[in-house]
């Protein structure tokens, strides 16, 4: 009896470590949802991804930022930028860059 405890201590054990394992290591794809076109940069001492939020045409019209400091936990920032504030764009935000001039960012 005291074999078969020991061995159920033994098989918890070792799934707390594989979850605990899985959890700290880069999974694919690293964001959830439909995402196409990703920009990648590093500004300061994190890691960050621009991407094309994928939907019918007419929906695409915003685009999610993530950051990460490890690239394995990733923040959402939704909707950054949208065609409200763009005036002449009214569908379809396709292929997004950025850049870092002074302390602004295009």
């Amino acid at each position: 009896m005291r074999n078969f405890f020991l061995t159920i201590a033994i098989l918890f054990l070792v799934n707390v470590q594989s979850v605990h394992a899985q959890q700290s290591k880069p999974h694919n794809p690293i964001i959830e949802g439909w995402y196409a076109d990703p920009e990648g940069v590093i500004f300061g001492n994190k890691y960050w991804i621009f991407p094309t939020y994928s939907s019918s045409y007419a929906k695409q019209v915003f685009m999610d930022a993530f950051s990460s400091k490890n690239m394995v936990t990733w923040k959402k920032y939704p909707k950054i930028i949208d065609t409200s504030i763009i005036k002449w764009a009214h569908m379809a935000m396709w292929a997004p860059a950025i850049v870092k001039k002074d302390d602004k960012y295009f």
